[in-house]
C-alpha cells in the first residue's frame, strides 16, 4: 500500500505527490481504480515520496460549473478542463494538509 501524506504530512525533508484516484458512488470500484492503487503501489517501491491518492469526483463537475459561472466559452473551456481539475484535486489536497497541521 502507499504510504499516504494525508495521514503523515510531507515536511521539507519528506515531500509528497497526490494522484487522482477514480471511484465510484457506490462500494463498488470504479474500473480504473485498481491500475492506479497498482501503479501508485509500485512507484512507492522506487521514491521516498508520500503519494496521496485523492478522490477525484465531482472535480470535473465543480470546475465545469465554476467556469460556466465566469462565462468561459464552450470550446475553451473544452481545451482548459483537465488542468483545472488538476488543479481543484491538488487544491484539495492542500486544504486537507493545511487542516491537519491545525488540528
Amino acid at each position: 500500500m502507499p504510504r499516504t501524506c494525508l495521514r503523515s504530512p510531507p515536511s521539507a525533508t519528506r515531500p509528497a505527490s497526490c494522484w487522482a484516484c477514480p471511484s465510484t458512488w457506490t462500494a463498488a470500484r470504479a474500473p480504473a481504480r485498481s491500475p492506479t492503487r497498482a501503479f501508485a503501489r509500485n512507484f512507492s517501491q522506487l521514491t521516498t515520496l508520500a503519494i496521496a491518492l485523492w478522490d477525484e469526483r465531482l472535480s470535473t463537475a465543480a470546475v465545469e460549473r465554476e467556469l460556466i459561472g465566469m462565462d468561459v466559452s464552450r470550446a475553451r473551456r473544452a481545451q482548459v478542463i483537465d488542468e483545472h481539475a488538476a488543479i481543484f484535486i491538488l487544491q484539495g489536497a492542500l486544504d486537507r494538509l493545511a487542516n491537519m497541521r491545525t488540528g
